[in-house]
């Protein structure tokens, strides 16, 4: 049997275990035949002719979500689905009363200081959906709540609520949200946070925006037909004024997005292909000024910029020459010339640097080598680099975001095959390291119990293929495995609080394995483990 063959012969192996646990009173497993006809949508084929070719797509139709004839067909669908899965009514209880269980269902973000305020979200027992707050000045002053979504979403058939945005005098908040379940078509509104009433401000179709520093102007990206996120648009948000068209996309590889460098100095436009971007500032205390390319844009040739106060940007760069990045220093006159810049950080072919987030007093790069993250800073002031260490040896975390320029710590969140997510806070200049939260899992959980190892397996090519395993320190009995082909995208270890049976986490690790003809068990037993469920 080939590798792929086998590998769905497993999952359907799988998906027989677990539907065989769930047979009707009489002990046997309804198959199709004891089902209806299923619907079927109506074939109405439309032509299309492009780029010299003609295709025909028979279900075009279906994408007019408002046609009486879609929505008919759409409530068959479900009908028919509730038949079908209507002798599962039982197990899907269970399982979604196992997983709530694995959940803390009130609860609260870890509290994150901006602009004179501690910003925090909290949920409620019973409740969908977040709780957006803030508290002025310190963590002791009285609650403001500026979203709570359950209201806003009460009596709508799905609510999106995508993140809010405060002026810099923090009296107002933009925000975006669809009722449409869309991930690309957003409202923008505009929230007094005073009265917790809303503006008459209203867009459709915004996809980002920003305030400038008078905290009036706000700018936003909307998307076309094909939903590609394409103009720029300025508008007073409390004159009642027409928006102004500050630029336009007319690429269609490009994607535009606007956003605010953490010293909140500079709007950036950023406008990017899957191979090519270009950043263009503006000062945020000129919003009525024009948008100046920081490099015009080349082929093949990514960039982001950051900026600093006293050493004027830092740019994460990307070229055929240097695929993995590296980081230069530019000043804030003359960096036109790319012959002022300043390597800061030299290209490594074994090191990917994923990002840079560029503070008052130091660097924080999230770097990426062996399939695994590292964190690591830089001090301005002496340029020594030092690295964060992490408990176990295969992980997964990233960098969480610090608003404040001024900040002496950077945060990031970290989990293991074992370890749930946790918050930490790191003291740059102490290089002192404090938990500020650990994801709560009510039904109990102890990740002292385990031991997660890394380990190579020779694929049939002579390439060491990383993989992560988990199992018991009693009985080291294998609990989970998961594996990485390629070192730096498929997968990444983490503790998964809503799991598969066990049986068929297995299987499917054991599938990959034969897919792609690893030599996994023989190592395994030399290394004293044994593929068990356990």
């Amino acid at each position: 049997m080939r590798p792929i063959t086998r590998f769905a012969a497993i999952l359907m192996l799988s998906t027989f275990v677990i539907f065989a646990q769930n047979k009707e009173t009489d002990g046997m497993i309804k198959t199709q035949k004891d089902y209806r006809t299923p619907p079927s949508a109506e074939k109405k084929p439309v032509t299309f002719k492009e780029f010299g070719n003609t295709r025909v797509d028979n279900y075009f139709w279906l994408r007019d979500k408002k046609d009486p004839e879609v929505i008919k067909y759409l409530e068959a669908e479900n009908v028919y689905a509730e038949e079908v899965m209507g002798h599962t009514k039982d197990l899907q209880n269970k399982l979604y009363e196992e997983m709530k269980g694995r959940i803390k269902e009130q609860d609260n973000s870890v509290p994150y200081l901006e602009n004179g305020y501690y910003y925090y979200t909290r949920t409620e027992t019973g409740k969908q959906y977040g709780i957006f707050c803030r508290k002025k000045g310190n963590l002791d002053a009285p609650e403001e709540i500026m979203f709570n979504v359950n209201q806003m979403a009460e009596g709508k058939p799905t609510f999106l609520f995508t993140g809010f945005d405060v002026t810099p005098d923090n009296k107002y908040a933009a925000y975006t949200f669809n009722t449409t379940g869309s991930y690309a078509e957003f409202d923008l509104k505009i929230r007094d946070l005073s009265t917790g009433k809303d503006l008459e401000f209203f867009v459709s179709g915004v996809q980002s925006n920003a305030w400038a520093n008078d905290s009036k102007t706000i700018f936003y990206v909307i998307g076309n037909e094909a939903l590609r996120p394409f103009q720029l648009l300025r508008v007073d948000a409390f004159d009642g004024k027409k928006a102004v068209l500050v630029y336009e996309e007319k690429d269609e590889l490009f994607n535009l997005g606007i956003g605010l460098t953490k010293t909140r100095d500079f709007l950036t436009l950023y406008s990017g292909s899957f191979t090519t971007t270009e950043v263009l500032l503006l000062d945020a205390n000129n919003p009525t000024g024009t948008f100046k390319p920081f490099m015009p844009r080349k082929k093949d040739v990514e960039y982001s910029v950051d900026h600093h106060r006293k050493d004027g940007f830092y740019i994460l760069y990307k070229d055929p020459n240097s695929k993995n990045s590296k980081v230069y220093n530019a000043p804030l006159k003359g960096y036109e010339d790319m012959a002022t810049w300043r390597e800061i950080i030299a290209h490594d072919p074994k090191v990917k640097i994923e990002s840079i987030d560029v503070f008052q007093t130091f660097i924080a790069v999230q770097e990426r080598t062996e399939g695994l993250r590292k964190i690591k800073t830089v001090d301005l002031s002496t340029w020594v680099s030092s690295w964060l260490d992490f408990p176990e040896a295969v992980y997964s975390l990233y960098l969480s975001g610090t608003p404040e320029y001024s900040s002496k710590t950077i945060r990031y969140t970290y989990t293991s095959m074992n370890r749930p997510w946790t918050t930490y806070e790191y003291v740059v200049m102490d290089r002192k390291t404090t938990i500020l939260k650990v994801q709560e899992i009510p039904s109990g959980f102890n990740p002292d119990d385990y031991v997660v190892e890394r380990m190579w397996a020779p694929a049939k090519d002579g390439k060491k293929v990383p993989m992560a395993i988990v199992y018991k320190k009693v009985s080291r009995r294998m609990v989970t495995i998961q594996l990485f082909f390629i070192p730096m995208v498929l997968t990444v270890p983490q503790l998964k609080l809503i799991l598969a049976p066990m049986y068929l986490v297995l299987l499917i690790a054991v599938s990959f394995m034969e897919l792609h003809r690893l030599e996994v068990v023989p190592n395994l037993v030399r290394n004293g483990m044994k593929m068990e469920n356990s």
